[in-house]
C-alpha cells in the first residue's frame, strides 16, 4: 500500500505541475509573458507551497498501521489515557518496561510490601518514642510532689534544729545573765568589803572565807554547771535534729535513686528505639535510592506532571487489537509555546487518520473573540491543525482525582448538556469530519491498571485510595468507562482501518489543494477588484487627456487669432503713419510690400514662439496627468496586495515604470507637432502663401489710382490708400488664417496619433489584469478539475 500512495501523491503532484507548466508556455508567447510575469509568480510560490505540502504528506503517509493522534489541551490528560490503553491492550514497549521493573524489583527487594514493612516501623517506633517520651515527661511529674516533700522534711528538720537550739541557749543564757548578775553584785560587795577591812580583818581573811566569796565560789560552780548542761542539751538537740534530716535525705536520696533508675530504663528503651528507627530509616532510604532505578521503567513516564510543555515532542505507540493495526500518538499540548510545539503537532495531525481531540472540560472550545492580542483560541487552532482530517472524535476526560469524584453514572445533567453543546459546536466547524464524543476517566482507569509504580511515590498512594474504596480494579475500569472505550475503538474507529487510511490520506491531499485554490480563488477575487480600479484610473486619465487636447486645439487657434491680429495691427498702423506723410504711389507701392515681407517675417517668429508654449503647457500637463494616474495606479496596487493577509508572500506585479515610456511618447508627439509647425519657418512658405498674391493686388488697387489721380486731392488719395490698405490686409489675414487652420489641422491629427499611443500604453495595466484574470481562471479551473477527481 506504500507504493501505492507514492502513486497517488506523485500523480497529484504531476498533474498540478503539468497545469502550470502549460501556462506558463503559454505565457512565454509575445508581449503576454511580460503582463502577467507577476501573476505566474503567485502561482508558482503557490506551486511550491502546495508541492511542499504534498512532499511533506508523502514523506510523513502511514499507509499500514491506522493513526491516531491524541490532540487537545495541555494537562487534558492524553498521556494518561494512553498510558491507560497501553496497559489494557498490552503495548509491547510497555510489556518489555514492565519486565524490567518487576525485575529489577525483585532483585533489590523493592516491593510495595517491603516498603509498607518499613513504613510501618517507622510509624510504630516513632508512636512508641512518643508514648516513651510521654512516659519520661509523666515520671518528672510522678516524683516531683515527693521529692519536694522528701526535700522539705530535711529543710523543715534543719530548721526546726537551729530553732530549738536557738531557744535553748536562749534559757540558758538567761539562767547565765542571773547568775552572771549575782556575781557581779557580788563582787562589788567584795571590794567595798575589801577597801573598809582593817589590817586585822584582811589578815583573817586569808584564813577564813567570807560568806560572799563562799556565794560567790557557789554561783561560778552554778554557771558552770548550767553551761556544761547547756552543752549538753545543746548537743543532744543537734544530734537528735540531724539524725531527723539524715533520714529526710536518706529518703529524698532514694526517690531520686529511683526516679533515676526509671529514668536510665526508659532512656534506655527510647535508645533502642532510636536504634529501630535509624535502622528501619536506612532502610527506607536504601529501598528509595534503589527504588530510582525503577523510576525508568514504572508506569506513567509519559504522563505530565503538571508543567506546561511537558510534552515536548510526538511519541507513538504501535497496537494490535484482534487483528488490526493501529498507533496512537501522544502529541504535545496546543495551549503550549508554539515555538517548541506548533511543529510536532503539525506533523502529528498530518500523520494520523484520526484524531482524538481531548479535553477537561465538556463544553465548546474557547475562542479568541474579543481578544484584542493575536493568540488564537482553542477553536482557532483546532479547525486550523484538523483541516484535513478524515475522522475527528472528542474525548471528554472526566476528572476524578479521588474517589469520590469517580460516581456512577459518570456523568451529571450539566456535564451531558455541556458536552451535547460541544458536539453541536465542532459539528458546524469541522462537517461531515466530526464524528462525535466520548466520555472516559483516565486517570482512575491508569490506576486501576498499573503494576508497575514505584512504591511510596503519589501514584502508589492514589491507587491505595481507589483500592480501598472500591475493592478491585475492575470496578474502577467500569466506573471510569475505558472498557466501554476500547470496545468502540475497536468497533467503530480502527474497524476497516485500510479504507479509513486510504481515505484519509485522499482527504489530506485534497485538502491541501483544496487550500491552495482557495488561496488561488482570493488572488483572483482581488485581481477582478484590481482590474475594475485600474480600469477606472485609466478611464479617467485617457479623459483628462481628452479635455486637454481640446484645449490644446483651443489654444492653437486663439495663438493664431492673436497672430493675426497682430499682423493686421503692425502693418497698418505702419503703413497709415507714412500715409499720412503723403506719399507717392510708389512710395505706397514699396511701403506695403516692404512691411508686408516684414511682418511676414515676424508671424513665423511668433506663430513658432506660442505653438512652443503651447506645445510645451500640454506637454506638462500630459506628463502630470500621466505622472500623477502612475502613482494613482501604484497605490491602488499596493492597497491590493496589502489584502492578501492569507499569504503575505503573494505580491501584484503590476507594471507601473510606463512613466517614462508615456513621457517619451509625450515628447515624440510634441515635437512632431512641432515640425509641422515649423514649416512656417520656410521662407517660401508665406512669402508664396499669401505675400505674392497679395503684392499684385497692391499693383492693381495703385494702378487704378494713377489713373484717376489727377481728379483727386491728397486728402482723398490718402483715404484711399488707406482703404485699399485695409482691404489688402483683409485679403492677407484670410490667406494667413488658411495656413495656420491648415498648420493647427496638421498639429492636431499629429498629435492625436501620439497621444493615442499614450493612452493605449496606459491601457496596459488594464490588459495586464485581464491576462492575469484569465491565466488565474484557467489554473483554477484546471486545478479544481484535478481536486474533484481526487475527491471522487
Amino acid at each position: 500500500m506504500s507504493e501505492q500512495s507514492n502513486q497517488i501523491y506523485e500523480s497529484i503532484q504531476i498533474q498540478i505541475q503539468t497545469v502550470i507548466q502549460s501556462l506558463s508556455e503559454q505565457q512565454c508567447q509575445g508581449r503576454l509573458a511580460e503582463d502577467i510575469s507577476g501573476a505566474m509568480e503567485n502561482l508558482s510560490l503557490l506551486n511550491e507551497r502546495l508541492q511542499n505540502e504534498l512532499n511533506k504528506l508523502k514523506e510523513s503517509s502511514e499507509w499500514k498501521r491506522f493513526t491516531i493522534a491524541f490532540y487537545g489541551e495541555t494537562n487534558a490528560g492524553k498521556s494518561s489515557l494512553i498510558e491507560a490503553l497501553r496497559l489494557q491492550l498490552g503495548e509491547k514497549t510497555k510489556q518489555e518496561s514492565q519486565r524490567k521493573f518487576k525485575e529489577i524489583q525483585q532483585q533489590f527487594g523493592l516491593t510495595q510490601e517491603k516498603f509498607d514493612e518499613v513504613r510501618d516501623v517507622i510509624m510504630d517506633t516513632e508512636k512508641t518514642l512518643e508514648a516513651v517520651n510521654q512516659e519520661l515527661a509523666t515520671l518528672s511529674q510522678k516524683y516531683a510532689a515527693q521529692i519536694i516533700q522528701a526535700e522539705l522534711a530535711a529543710s523543715q528538720a534543719e530548721n526546726k534544729s537551729m530553732q530549738e537550739a536557738a531557744e535553748l541557749a536562749m534559757q540558758h543564757n538567761k539562767v547565765i545573765r542571773e547568775f552572771e548578775s549575782e556575781t557581779l553584785k557580788l563582787n562589788e560587795l567584795l571590794q567595798k568589803i575589801r577597801a573598809e577591812r582593817n589590817w586585822w580583818q584582811k589578815i583573817t581573811s586569808y584564813i577564813f572565807e567570807s560568806p560572799e566569796k563562799k556565794q560567790l565560789a557557789e554561783i561560778k560552780y552554778h554557771v558552770a554547771k548550767v553551761k556544761k548542761q547547756q552543752q549538753i542539751e545543746h548537743n543532744t538537740l543537734i544530734a537528735h535534729h540531724q539524725t531527723l534530716k539524715q533520714l529526710a535525705d536518706i529518703a529524698l536520696t532514694e526517690l531520686q535513686a529511683q526516679k533515676k533508675q526509671e529514668q536510665t530504663l526508659i532512656a534506655k528503651r527510647k535508645q533502642e528505639l532510636q536504634e529501630v528507627q535509624r535502622k528501619a530509616e536506612t532502610e527506607r532510604n536504601r529501598l528509595d535510592n534503589e527504588a530510582n532505578k525503577l523510576a525508568e521503567f514504572a508506569d506513567g513516564q509519559i504522563i505530565g506532571d503538571g508543567r506546561s510543555d511537558f510534552t515536548r515532542t510526538n511519541t507513538a505507540f504501535d497496537f494490535n487489537l484482534g487483528g488490526q493495526q493501529f498507533s496512537l500518538i501522544d502529541v504535545p499540548g496546543i495551549e503550549g509555546d508554539e515555538t517548541v510545539v506548533s511543529k510536532p503537532i503539525e506533523e502529528a495531525v498530518r500523520k494520523a487518520h484520526a484524531v482524538f481531540y481531548v479535553t477537561r472540560t465538556a463544553r465548546p472550545p474557547q475562542t479568541n473573540d474579543g481578544n484584542t492580542s493575536n493568540a488564537k483560541g482553542t477553536l482557532e487552532k483546532i479547525k486550523a491543525h484538523l483541516g484535513a482530517q478524515s475522522e475527528v472524535w472528542s474525548i471528554y476526560n472526566h476528572p476524578a482525582n479521588s474517589p469520590r469524584q469517580l460516581t456512577s453514572p459518570l456523568l451529571n445533567e450539566d456535564n451531558r448538556n455541556s458536552l451535547a453543546a460541544m458536539d453541536a459546536k465542532l459539528k458546524t466547524e469541522l462537517k461531515e469530519q466530526y464524528c462525535g464524543s466520548l466520555v472516559i476517566s483516565a486517570r482512575p482507569a491508569y490506576l486501576a491498571l498499573t503494576e508497575c509504580i514505584v512504591p511510596g511515590s503519589k501514584d502508589a498512594t492514589e491507587q491505595r485510595k481507589f483500592l480501598e474504596k472500591f475493592t478491585n480494579s475492575q470496578a474502577i475500569l467500569l466506573l471510569s468507562g475505558l472498557t466501554e472505550f476500547v470496545t468502540c475503538l475497536k468497533t467503530n474507529i480502527i474497524d476497516d482501518y485500510r479504507n479509513k487510511i486510504l481515505r484519509s490520506n485522499l482527504n489530506k491531499a485534497y485538502k491541501a489543494l483544496y487550500n491552495s485554490l482557495s488561496e488561488m480563488e482570493k488572488l483572483q477575487a482581488e485581481f477582478t477588484n484590481l482590474e475594475k480600479n485600474v480600469k477606472s484610473e485609466v478611464s479617467n486619465s485617457k479623459s483628462q487627456i481628452n479635455v486637454c487636447l481640446e484645449e490644446f486645439t483651443g489654444s492653437l487657434h486663439a495663438a493664431g487669432s492673436k497672430v493675426r491680429c497682430k499682423f493686421h495691427d503692425q502693418v497698418q498702423k505702419r503703413i497709415y503713419d507714412e500715409i499720412e506723410g503723403d506719399i507717392s504711389h510708389d512710395e505706397f507701392k514699396r511701403s506695403l510690400k516692404n512691411t508686408l515681407n516684414q511682418n511676414a517675417e515676424n508671424i513665423q517668429v511668433t506663430l513658432k514662439q506660442l505653438i512652443e508654449n503651447e506645445a510645451d503647457a500640454l506637454g506638462d500637463k500630459i506628463k502630470s496627468i500621466i505622472k500623477r494616474s502612475s502613482h494613482h495606479l501604484k497605490n491602488i496596487v499596493t492597497a491590493q496586495n496589502n489584502n492578501f493577509d492569507f499569504q503575505k508572500s503573494f505580491k501584484i506585479n503590476i507594471n507601473m515604470d510606463n512613466g517614462l515610456k508615456l513621457s517619451g511618447l509625450v515628447a515624440g508627439g510634441i515635437s512632431a507637432a512641432l515640425g509641422v509647425a515649423f514649416l512656417v519657418s520656410n521662407p517660401v512658405g508665406w512669402t508664396v502663401a499669401f505675400v505674392g498674391g497679395v503684392l499684385a493686388l497692391v499693383g492693381s488697387v495703385v494702378g487704378i489710382v494713377k489713373s484717376v489721380w489727377g481728379f483727386f486731392d491728397s486728402d482723398y488719395k490718402k483715404s484711399q490708400q488707406r482703404k485699399e490698405t485695409d482691404k489688402v490686409l483683409r485679403e492677407a489675414n484670410k490667406n494667413i488664417e488658411n495656413e495656420i487652420n491648415t498648420i493647427i489641422t496638421q498639429i492636431k491629427q499629429e498629435m492625436f496619433v501620439e497621444m493615442g499611443k499614450i493612452q493605449k500604453e496606459l491601457e496596459a495595466p488594464v490588459k495586464q489584469c485581464i491576462d492575469i484574470n484569465t491565466s488565474l481562471k484557467q489554473a483554477n479551473t484546471e486545478l479544481t478539475a484535478i481536486a474533484s477527481n481526487i475527491k471522487s
